[in-house]
């Protein structure tokens, strides 16, 4: 089960951020137009990371630090709720790929796992994004604690998944209707 996943999450990041048209298209626009968007995309990512961290510092410099894990936390859910319930249709109940994987001598639930755990690892990139700079700049003002830094990586790994199966069964609920 292990090997068939592994290679179903591969295949799945491949695809969703063309990582095969990137290395093998010979058209040299469309191969620029997904370079420029990756680039875009850490752009984003830096400036989201800087505001983050602007925040955090700005509430620990006013005595506020008590706030910044509960901000970090109450930000990384909206984002991640939000993005989540936008892709929720696409990558769990995508009928795109659905036949070519149906087709693999592979146990439905592998391939229900693997979905769900892609969705967490993109998830899981918002959450460090969003989390780290914030744990930074609260750290810098607190001093340097190993058991805060603990439970900073603690809701790290945690802060993706009641959104996430929030947005997953609200998306159900709409597929199902519609």
């Amino acid at each position: 089960m292990t090997n068939n996943l592994l290679s179903l999450l591969k295949t799945e990041f491949l695809n969703r951020f063309r990582l095969g048209t990137i290395r093998n298209e010979r058209n040299k626009k469309v191969k620029y137009r997904y370079i420029a968007m990756g680039v875009l995309y850490i752009f984003l990512a830096i400036v989201l990371a800087g505001y983050c961290f602007g925040i955090s510092y700005g509430y620990s410099y006013l005595g506020m630090s008590y706030v910044v894990p509960g901000y970090a936390l109450m930000i990384t859910s909206i984002i991640i709720l939000f993005f989540t319930f936008l892709k929720t249709n696409g990558i769990l109940f995508s009928t795109r790929d659905y036949d070519m994987i149906t087709a693999l001598p592979i146990k439905k639930r592998t391939m229900i796992a693997s979905k769900f755990l892609s969705m967490y690892i993109n998830n899981l990139a918002f959450a460090v994004v969003v989390m780290v700079p914030m744990a930074v700049g609260y750290e810098m003002w607190n001093g340097f604690n190993a058991g805060i830094v603990a439970f900073w990586f603690l809701g790290i790994l945690f802060a993706p998944l009641l959104p996430m199966t929030i947005a997953a069964a609200v998306g159900m609920a709409i597929l199902a209707i519609g």
